[in-house]
C-alpha cells in the first residue's frame, strides 16, 4: 500500500528529494520529524557570547567586532553568514580599554555587564549594515552580512551566525545567496575530515564543541552553562541535532490547500475549537518521511552511479507485487541486484546493473499509519474509523 501510494504521489509532485537540513539523532543515525521528538524542559547547553572581526571598510573602525549569542557553538565550523535585521537599530559601542562593538540597540544594558566601561559612540540604521564582511571564526574564510527577517529583537545581540547545513531558516537565506552547503558532521553526529585536523572524529555535542570552544576562546566574551527545552530522540531518548542530508518530503505546501478545503465540511466539536486547527494546516513543514534505519518498508527507488534516483511506476509495481505475493519486503535488502531488478528495466533505462543502486532508505512509520484508510479501497466508506 506505501509503496504505490508513494508512487503515485510522486507522479502528482506531492513527494521529492531534496538536500535540507531535518532533525537528525546521532545515537539511531537516521533523520526524525517532528512527531519523533520529546522536548526536554532541562537540557544544558552551553551559551556562547562571542566576537566576530569586522573586515575593514569605510563605515566601522578598524578592528570592529560583531557580537554574536549561540547555544550550539559546534555549528560555527559552518559558518558561512552573520544576519541582521534592517528595522532594528544597532549601536557601535566603544571600550575604554580598547575595540568597537556592533550590537542591536535592544542589547545595550545586557552588553554593558559582558563589556563594563563601555558607552555608545553611534547609532546606524540596518541598512547600514548590507555590503559588508567578516572573518568567519573557525575556518577564516570571508563571508558577508545578510538581511534576514527571522533576526528579532526577543533573543539574542541583533547579530545571527548562520550555518546553512545547521538550521532551516539559514539555509533557505544560504539558498537565497547561493553560500555553500558544505557538511562538516556524519550520520553518527561526528565531525568529518572537512572540519579539519583539530575536530575531526570528534563528538559534536560533546568533545567537539569543548573543542570549538577552545579554539574561539579568544573571542568569547561570556560562557555559561544554559538551561533550556531541547529536542531529543523519541526511542534512545538522546539528544538530536539538525544536519543537512538527502531526504525524501512531502511537499505540504502543495497539500494545505486541498487540506484546507476538506476541513471546511468537517464538523468540530466543539464548535470554537475548529479555528485552532487552521494555523496548524497551513503552517506545517514539509514532511520529511524517509528514515536512515535497517528495519521497515523500504522507499522502492534505484539511484544511478551519480546518485540521480530513479522513480519509476512500473518497477514499483513489481515491486509491490512481490511484496502482496510474499508478505514481506525483506527482498529489497537481501536479494542481489540482478534479482530485485528485471532485465527488461534495464533496456528501458538504458543501464547496466554495475551503473544501479538500491535505496537504503525507508518509509516513516507514520506514513503507513496515515494511509490505513486505504485499505478500506476506493469507492468503499467506513462509519467510523479509530486509531488503535
Amino acid at each position: 500500500m506505501e509503496l504505490k501510494a508513494f508512487s503515485a504521489l510522486y507522479k502528482d509532485g506531492y513527494i521529492f528529494r531534496s538536500l535540507y537540513p531535518v532533525f537528525w539523532s546521532p545515537a539511531t543515525n537516521t533523520a526524525l520529524s517532528s512527531a519523533e521528538l520529546e522536548y526536554k524542559d532541562d537540557h544544558i547547553s552551553v551559551s556562547t557570547f562571542l566576537a566576530f572581526h569586522l573586515d575593514p571598510n569605510d563605515r566601522f573602525p578598524n578592528g570592529t567586532k560583531l557580537i554574536i549569542w549561540t547555544t550550539t557553538p559546534w555549528t560555527l565550523v559552518a559558518n558561512q553568514a552573520v544576519a541582521y535585521n534592517p528595522s532594528i537599530q544597532y549601536l557601535l559601542m566603544k571600550s575604554e580599554l580598547g575595540g568597537h562593538f556592533l550590537i542591536g540597540d535592544f542589547f545595550l544594558e545586557r552588553f554593558i555587564t559582558l563589556v563594563p566601561n563601555s558607552h555608545v559612540v553611534g547609532t546606524f540604521a540596518g541598512a547600514d549594515l548590507s555590503n559588508l564582511l567578516y572573518t568567519s571564526p573557525i575556518s577564516k574564510h570571508t563571508a558577508p552580512l545578510l538581511e534576514a527577517e527571522f533576526v528579532t529583537k526577543e533573543k539574542g545581540s541583533g547579530l545571527v551566525h548562520v550555518a546553512p547545513c545547521h538550521g532551516r531558516d539559514d539555509y533557505f537565506l544560504g539558498m537565497k545567496h547561493q553560500l555553500p552547503l558544505t557538511s562538516f558532521v556524519n550520520e553518527k553526529g561526528i565531525y568529518t575530515e572537512a572540519a579539519g585536523p583539530h575536530l575531526q572524529g570528534l563528538d559534536v555535542l560533546g568533545e567537539g564543541t569543548k573543542k570549538v570552544l577552545d579554539l574561539i576562546e579568544g573571542d568569547v566574551l561570556l560562557m555559561e552553562e544554559f538551561k533550556h527545552s531541547y529536542p531529543y530522540d523519541w526511542r534512545s531518548l538522546t539528544p538530536v541535532i539538525t544536519r543537512l542530508s538527502q531526504q525524501w518530503f512531502v511537499d505540504t505546501t502543495k497539500i494545505a490547500p486541498i487540506a484546507l478545503q476538506a476541513y471546511e465540511k468537517v464538523q468540530v466539536y466543539p464548535a470554537q475549537m475548529k479555528n485552532s486547527m487552521l494555523s496548524y494546516i497551513c503552517n506545517r513543514p514539509n514532511w520529511c518521511i524517509s528514515r536512515q534505519r535497517s528495519w521497515g518498508v523500504p522507499i522502492p527507488v534505484l539511484f544511478t552511479s551519480q546518485d540521480e534516483p530513479i522513480v519509476d511506476h512500473e518497477f514499483i509495481e513489481h515491486v509491490a507485487a512481490r511484496v502482496q505475493q510474499t508478505g514481506t519486503s525483506d527482498f529489497w535488502f537481501s536479494d542481489t541486484l540482478e534479482q530485485l531488478v528485471p532485465q527488461h528495466f534495464l533496456h528501458k533505462w538504458s543501464l547496466p546493473y554495475d551503473d544501479l543502486q538500491r535505496g537504503s532508505d525507508i518509509f516513516d512509520v507514520w506514513f503507513d499509519s496515515g494511509l490505513s484508510w486505504k485499505a478500506l479501497h476506493d469507492g468503499r466508506q467506513a462509519d467510523i474509523y479509530l486509531e488503535v
